[in-house]
């Protein structure tokens, strides 16, 4: 039986988090075809929690299991978004569809 597995994103997260964020998405992705990040009560997030992120939907994508992040407009994780713009090595980017963050655009335009 193939469950969605949730993962709440909540209040502040920082680089002390980190560690448990992680180990919540090894745990998700283990045990499940299909993980939501729901991050509707997110107050802050910093970088490391976007690396995570990122990581984290590239490992499910390899796994072929699917990954959804429920980002609110305006909030926490839509507003950091903006800020940095989510780059990563691979010029990654996330993609929206309405609420959702649904997957992520590698920019070939820059790969080498």
């Amino acid at each position: 039986m193939d469950a969605r597995h949730v993962i709440h994103w909540k209040g502040h997260l920082t680089i002390r988090d980190g560690s448990r964020s992680a180990r919540d998405f090894l745990e998700a992705l283990s045990t499940g075809n299909e993980v939501t990040v729901d991050t509707r009560e997110l107050q802050s997030v910093d970088v490391c929690h976007l690396q995570i992120l990122v990581a984290a939907h590239n490992f499910a994508r390899c796994l072929g299991k699917r990954m959804d992040v429920l980002v609110p407009p305006g909030g926490a994780l839509d507003e950091v978004m903006g800020k940095v713009g989510l780059a990563d090595p691979l010029d990654a980017s996330l993609l929206r569809s309405g609420g959702t963050w649904t997957g992520i655009a590698h920019d070939e335009r820059n790969a080498a």
